[in-house]
């Protein structure tokens, strides 16, 4: 094995000291045979379990190194070259990735190469296209978008990955793709729950997880319930992460401390608003805000400033419940958070004039301050 690694070593000098074309991709096409050998070398070493010399090992991993980098400068505008050897390149990254895999625990020298990335990326891509096309012209879930951007974001951008980290983003990939394509929100679920067992720490997917949980809580009836239901996310963020893989990104927040403190804010800000309802309810004497507007009205006014972000609110049913609990119409008569939504989200013809007029009225009124 040492007498083909001294051959290659000769062969990379010779190649990449000629600037001549022609000659370099002959020279280059030379090596072929010899990293053949050296794969089907090691492979009978690792099924024979026969110790190798640490050393050589690094040796030959510096010229796997040296090759793919050489390849990927000599390269550069010169896409004839690169094409031609495209069968070589391949039987580099091959060896590279063997090397890294069966002898993880040698000290090899730095970040992968930059075609190595290329070459598992787009294995990657390909996967996961082949996974959404099995699913036909079905739209998926946002969270399909989160897998193609980690590969993105890990594989093509980073600059400074290491082998253990970019083979870890490819078993996560295949791992993904064993799954049904999310098309429903049971797809999502799954998909989600397997990026959490992963600690897929990708702000991407943090962010994609936790608008997944805002939007299920939207559905709860109550803002107890909206809390309870959040108390029960906290639980299960704090199970699995006990037994949680290490991160994704090693250099940043794990998955499960990164989702725990936007569910706790969540709490605390529920909890907050809590506050001023239990005293209102609890306030015999509470002087709500009169409005001259019909109910139908109230509701478009609402719409305006939580669409136009003037007001905020995730949770809806609370929207209607605060404003039923605070606002008293010329009537008298209690507010219903059940009338409101309809009206809110089915806005009737001649309340939708009025509001116009009102609005023209306020402009005019802001004209002459």
């Amino acid at each position: 094995m040492l007498s083909l690694i001294h051959q290659l070593q000769h062969l990379l000098q010779v190649c990449f000291s000629n600037a001549n074309l022609h000659i370099w991709i002959q020279q280059a096409k030379a090596a072929i045979p010899i990293v053949l050998s050296l794969r089907q070398s090691l492979q009978n070493r690792i099924k024979t379990r026969e110790a190798i010399n640490p050393s050589d090992l690094q040796t030959l991993e510096a010229h796997c190194h040296d090759w793919l980098n050489g390849i990927a400068e000599y390269g550069e505008g010169k896409p004839i070259a690169v094409h031609k050897l495209d069968a070589l390149v391949t039987e580099w990254v091959v060896l590279y990735t063997l090397l890294h895999r069966q002898y993880s625990n040698i000290p090899f020298i730095g970040p992968v190469p930059e075609l190595v990335k290329q070459y598992h990326s787009h294995q990657c891509m390909e996967l996961l296209q082949q996974w959404r096309e099995g699913r036909g012209n079905v739209p998926v879930h946002a969270m399909y978008d989160c897998c193609v951007q980690i590969v993105v974001r890990r594989l093509e951008n980073d600059e400074t990955l290491y082998f253990e980290q970019m083979h870890r983003v490819c078993q996560l990939i295949k791992m993904v793709t064993r799954l049904d394509c999310p098309t429903d929100s049971a797809g999502a679920e799954r998909l989600l729950l397997l990026l959490l067992s992963e600690n897929c720490n990708d702000p991407i997917f943090i962010a994609q997880a936790f608008d997944c949980w805002v939007n299920r809580a939207q559905d709860t009836q109550s803002l107890t319930e909206t809390l309870e239901y959040w108390l029960e996310i906290e639980q299960h963020i704090l199970i699995w992460q006990q037994e949680q893989k290490p991160a994704l990104y090693p250099h940043k927040q794990g998955c499960g401390a990164a989702l725990l403190a936007l569910v706790q804010k969540e709490r605390e800000k529920l909890q907050l608003w809590q506050q001023p309802c239990l005293a209102a309810v609890s306030d015999d004497k509470l002087h709500r805000l009169n409005t001259r507007l019909t109910l139908s009205e109230l509701a478009i006014i609402m719409r305006l400033l939580q669409e136009t972000g003037v007001l905020q609110h995730r949770v809806m049913m609370d929207y209607f419940r605060s404003w039923a609990q605070w606002v008293q119409t010329g009537t008298n008569k209690p507010i219903a958070a059940e009338s409101l939504k309809s009206r809110y989200y089915q806005p009737e013809p001649s309340a939708l004039r009025k509001v116009k007029d009102l609005l023209l009225e306020m402009r005019n009124k802001l004209a002459e301050w």
